[in-house]
């Protein structure tokens, strides 16, 4: 029986929440999230299964927004220390395993998209690959 993949957009979201205390982490930016600062952003944005029998190699954006510069940079390489962390010692999250960090663009500032960056908003934005495999009785 080949398993279902685990909801990789749960799974680092999980893993995110476990090693960023005092940061908010969701899914996509959400409509209060100035009163959220600082926040991480994690969302599958490609990918594919190399192994129908339950491996998932996923492309996620990150990104870390915060009320200065020096945060957001801070907080987006926090995000990357978590998730290389997370993969390296097998993250258990609800429903499968993180098990492979790949970087493929470390955190650089973004100055556009929603929302817009101003004086009390600041973003930088990396791309990882990371693979998951499901939890197996």
């Amino acid at each position: 029986m080949i398993p279902t993949l685990p909801d990789m957009d749960a799974l680092v979201t999980e893993a995110l929440r476990s090693g960023l205390p005092g940061v908010a982490v969701r899914v996509s930016v959400p409509a209060d999230w100035l009163t959220l600062l600082p926040l991480v952003t994690a969302l599958r944005v490609g990918g594919v299964s190399p192994d129908p029998r339950g491996i998932d190699r996923a492309l996620v954006d990150v990104q870390a927004l915060a009320a200065t510069r020096r945060e957001a940079s801070a907080v987006a390489r926090s995000a990357r220390v978590t998730l290389a962390s997370a993969c390296r010692t097998q993250f258990r999250g609800s429903d499968g395993y993180l098990t492979h960090f790949e970087e493929v663009s470390g955190p650089r500032e973004l100055s556009t998209g929603e929302p817009d960056d101003g004086p009390d908003l600041f973003r930088f934005q990396a791309t990882y690959r990371l693979t998951s495999r499901p939890i197996t009785p």
